[in-house]
This record gives structure tokens, C-alpha cells and sequence, in this order.
């Protein structure tokens, strides 16, 4: 698991992800909030290789907005895109898996992704039950327009 020494390492890490991920800024004391939140909830987990952490899982409990029906969701999952033929991913998610076990709650992974979105779903499809997709419907953005 994750310990506080690894918040800048997994920071830096996601920055990757973000770049793979979205269009949008980072917001780099939001993102290091919410690694130190989950890091000490237990939630956090790191692969390294050499002594250098190569990929990362986040997760912590969340709820639908319609139930008090409480489950494990994740914030980040992400490997360097030079270690994806290691068994990084499979760690990680076995990781994450037997957190879920071990806290008796299901565990919900979201592809929310930009970049080969089909082959990260075929991952989680493999062991995992099929609960649907994100779509987004991006509007032109204006100066000075705050949203």
C-alpha cells in the first residue's frame, strides 16, 4: 500500500494520466488533497520498479447519488504507458480487489478516458461485470466565460 512519502511520486505519476485522460488543467493542491485523503484511508496502492513507481491505484468508498448503498470507486488507476506488458495493471487491480473483500463492498472501476478507452474497458471486462459507459458532449468554450 501507499504511505505519505509517495504523494509527490503518484502526483507526478498521474500527471501522465491526466495527459492521457482529459483536456482539462490540473489542479495541483485539489489533486495532492485528494492522494493524501486516500492514501490515509488505505485506498492507495503503488508498483514499483527499480525503486520507482511505475503505476498506481486509488479507491475509497462512494454511493450513488439515489442510495445510501455504499461501494468502492476509484479515483485514479493508471501504469506508465512504457510498463503496460508488466503485470503492473493485474497488481494493482488485485490490489484494489482484495481491499474490497477485505472491507466487504463491491468495487466499481470507471474508464473516463480520452485515450484507447476500448482496450482499458476490455481490462476490467475480463473479471469483472459490465455497469456502462460515460459520454460527454463538449461545448465551445469562450474567453473570459466561467464555468
Amino acid at each position: 500500500m501507499a504511505a505519505p512519502p509517495d504523494e509527490d511520486a503518484i502526483f507526478f505519476l498521474l500527471l501522465g494520466m491526466a495527459e492521457e485522460n482529459t483536456n482539462h488543467p490540473v489542479a495541483v493542491q485539489k489533486s495532492l488533497d485528494k492522494i493524501r485523503e486516500v492514501i490515509a484511508l488505505g485506498g492507495a496502492a503503488v508498483v514499483e520498479d527499480e525503486g520507482e513507481i511505475i503505476g498506481s491505484v486509488g479507491i475509497g468508498p462512494k454511493e450513488a447519488w439515489f442510495s445510501t448503498y455504499r461501494f468502492l470507486g476509484d479515483y485514479w488507476f493508471y501504469v506508465r504507458p512504457d510498463k503496460r506488458n508488466s503485470r503492473a495493471a493485474l497488481l494493482l487491480k488485485n490490489t484494489a480487489r482484495d481491499v474490497a473483500r477485505g472491507v466487504h463492498l463491491d468495487l466499481v472501476f470507471a474508464v473516463f478516458s480520452i485515450c484507447d478507452a476500448e482496450r482499458k474497458s476490455k481490462f476490467f471486462a475480463r473479471d469483472m461485470t459490465y455497469l456502462g459507459g460515460s459520454y460527454v458532449m463538449e461545448v465551445e468554450k469562450t474567453d473570459g466565460m466561467c464555468v
